[in-house]
Formats: structure tokens, sequence, C-alpha cells
């Protein structure tokens, strides 16, 4: 019992100096990149909610759908690099639901088969 509370303080202790550091690290990241920050986190709105319920520790479901709800905001986010990134273009592209249609028909697809999408990504990933 003492050796699991040895292990979990010493697991915690390394963690928030990470994390600390990952917060410096991405906010003139975020400050740079805001349009393409605002339409990746409206795409991406699904990979959130299955990171919420999904509690299993693995997190298949949270891994299956945001992989592929990523890769289908590919092109929106490639859309607005190519036309400048300015807040005009990305409000454009955050109301175009084409966009929306891709991305969100994507994490339904993800959303359906978790338990076979994720070992065939992993056979992709490993």
């Amino acid at each position: 019992m003492a050796q699991k509370a040895a292990k979990a303080k010493t697991r915690g202790q390394g963690g928030s100096g990470r994390t600390f550091l990952t917060v410096v690290l991405m906010i003139p990241v975020v400050a740079v990149l805001l349009p393409t920050c605002v339409v990746l986190l409206i795409n991406m709105a699904p990979t959130a909610v299955a990171w919420m319920v999904d509690r299993a520790r693995p997190r298949y479901l949270a891994i299956t759908v945001g992989m592929l709800n990523f890769c289908a905001s590919l092109p929106a986010e490639s859309d607005l690099w190519r036309h400048g990134q300015s807040y005009d273009v990305a409000f454009d592209i955050a109301t175009n639901p084409n966009y929306w249609l891709i991305a969100y028909g994507a994490a339904a697809v993800a959303w359906r088969s978790p338990s076979t999408s994720c070992s065939r990504w992993r056979l992709c990933l490993w």
C-alpha cells in the first residue's frame, strides 16, 4: 500500500512541470495561429465530447474519434492556409456547412465502430 502511494507521488511531481512547460510553449503558438486554432476548435468538438464520455482507461473511443476527426479537419485548415490566415477567412470557413459535414461525418463514422477502428488505426501507427 505504501509503495503504491509512493509511486503515485513520484508520478504526480514530474507531470506538473511538463504541463507548465507545455502551456508556456503553447501560448505563443496559439497567439500566432489564432484563426487556425479557432477553426480547429470548432471542427474538433466531437473529439472533446468523446473524451468526456469515454471513461474506459485505454480511451479507444476518444482516440478513434480524435484521429478521424483531425484528419477530416485538415481540408478546412488547408483552405484557411491557402487563402491567407485571417479572421475573415476563418469565419467563412467556420460557417461553411461543407466543412462541418466532413469533420462531423468522420467523427460519426468513428463513433459507430470504436473497437474495430482503433485496432485498425493502431496497426497503421505502430
